[in-house]
């Protein structure tokens, strides 16, 4: 093109933008437009802010929140949406929240983006506030608001205002929606309340897989695991698809219920379905063969998930703490460790825990006394289930306990 303006550029940008290039390829264009001396309009701005979805991409949306505010966009409602959604993609609440306040004109859409975000930042009681100030504002709450604000609140504010939340879906015509009713199901089983998660589900219309996920997970939470195994079957008999999410949360059942013969069948089931080495579906299977006491096939598994993580090598620990010393566990918890970070798994607090207790059922003060340098090598020493266990500990001296307490801070 031998003309070039703002909306050719910024068509280019929005072009890349939509087809999940690298932001540095937007970046590079804003670049080049910024030196050919167009101007940046609101839209240009909202396209750029928009390629930035990641953490690592904050410093190049700060540095467009600059040139918004000097271009006096700041009360734009796109522009100021966008950048909502930059800060919140990138982890910065608090800068979320400046944008959020300082926004005259709040539509339904920043709105949601701020009860979103701070229901993955676990602030509920937040998201509940601003769901109210959302319906003081008159403005119509969509199934979208009703599904963040459900997720956001589940288990943070308390079961009568989650039921309020129910029956305000059922007032605006969207608890037949089925983002909603998954929420509703899983909010249920979150406060306990497995009878009410029962009905909800059953007075859906509709159901997804993630529906019935829902409800299996209310289930292994609520130590129903009876019942997620009789729903499991039915799913079967009714032929529907399993996912990774599901098949793991099947294998916690088999666990919850120590059903080690069922287990077996969905480990038959997850191999022929070609997610063995599924991370989330390997620790779940981890956990259940330790629960039942078969550590050879939970360290079978572990060493066969294709990235190993903290979860899956404690659920292991956790199996070795339930067997005598004569059945072989004395050195091989220390010598699965020591893969386990050949492998580049990073210990976790709990990792500790369960390495410290170990050492001091064997009464192995060296052995104690070196994963406790090592925790504080990698900085976990203040962990407070660290402490206890170090404390609590048989093997380790009044001293060194002593030494250890007044050291937590």
């Amino acid at each position: 093109m031998t003309v070039r303006n703002t909306i050719t550029w910024t068509s280019l940008m929005n072009g890349y933008s939509l087809n999940n290039s690298d932001t540095e390829a937007v970046f590079s264009i804003a670049c080049n437009m910024h030196r050919s001396g167009e101007d940046f309009s609101g839209h240009t701005c909202t396209v750029i802010l928009q390629a930035c979805r990641s953490p690592r991409d904050q410093i190049l949306g700060e540095q467009v929140h600059s040139l918004v505010i000097k271009s006096g966009f700041e009360e734009n409602v796109f522009v100021g949406t966008s950048l909502l959604s930059m800060y919140l993609r990138s982890g910065s609440l608090a800068s979320a929240e400046n944008v959020f306040k300082n926004l005259d004109d709040k539509d339904i859409q920043c709105l949601n983006s701020m009860i979103l975000g701070y229901g993955k930042e676990g602030d509920g009681h937040k998201s509940f506030q601003l769901f109210c100030d959302l319906l003081n504002y008159g403005l119509e709450p969509s199934d979208y608001t009703f599904t963040n604000v459900i997720s956001s609140c589940g288990g943070k504010i308390g079961a009568r205002e989650g039921k309020q939340l129910h029956g305000l879906a059922v007032k605006h015509g969207v608890v037949n929606e089925i983002s909603v009713g998954n929420a509703l199901v899983t909010l249920y089983g979150k406060y306990g309340l497995v009878e009410e998660a029962e009905k909800m589900f059953t007075g859906m219309i509709e159901k997804n897989l993630v529906t019935w996920t829902a409800l299996l997970s209310v289930y292994v939470k609520n130590s129903e695991g009876e019942k997620a195994i009789s729903e499991f079957l039915e799913m079967l008999h009714l032929g529907i698809f399993f996912d990774t999410n599901c098949l793991a949360t099947l294998i916690d059942c088999c666990s919850e219920c120590r059903n080690l013969k069922l287990g077996i069948q969905i480990h038959g089931f997850v191999t022929k379905l070609g997610y063995f080495s599924d991370l989330f579906v390997g620790t779940a299977l981890i956990d259940l063969y330790a629960k039942c006491g078969n550590l050879s096939y939970a360290k079978l598994v572990f060493s066969s998930i294709s990235v190993q993580n903290a979860a899956g090598f404690n659920a292991i620990l956790a199996g070795y703490m339930k067997i005598d010393e004569d059945e072989g566990k004395k050195d091989e918890h220390m010598v699965l460790f020591h893969q386990a970070r050949l492998s580049g798994v990073e210990p976790d607090f709990v990792t500790f825990s369960r390495l410290i207790g170990l050492s001091a059922e064997q009464a192995s003060l060296l052995k104690g006394m070196a994963l406790h340098g090592y925790s504080i090598k990698v900085g976990l020493e203040n962990e407070i289930i660290v402490g206890n266990a170090l404390i609590l500990g048989e093997c380790f001296t009044q001293w060194y306990a002593m030494i250890w307490f007044h050291g937590i801070h």
